[in-house]
């Protein structure tokens, strides 16, 4: 950090915030693997999945690619079809955010 050493104290401050930063998205992504009922854990990793995918995807299957997404293609249109979101606790969770 550039910064670090002409301003004492300034790393206390980084770590504190990176620490609150840290709980919040630890409690965000609990909440919402919390938003999805059938195929929780399929779902999820495909969120993951499009949040890391370098550029635009052209189809499912592309995501079922990424390392996140560690299960096969066919999961992956299974939770498309069979999935459940819970979409009002969905809406809480980002909203609150």
């Amino acid at each position: 950090m550039a910064v670090g050493p002409t301003m004492p104290g300034l790393q206390a401050v980084v770590a504190t915030d990176v620490s609150v930063c840290r709980a919040a998205l630890v409690a965000f992504r609990a909440g919402l693997h919390a938003c999805f009922d059938r195929r929780a854990d399929a779902l999820f990793e495909l969120v993951d999945a499009v949040l890391t995918a370098e550029g635009p995807v052209d189809s499912p299957v592309e995501l079922s690619q990424e390392k996140v997404f560690r299960r096969g293609h066919g999961a992956l249109y299974d939770a498309l079809a069979c999935g459940d979101v819970d979409v009002e606790q969905l809406a809480g969770l980002i909203a609150s955010s």
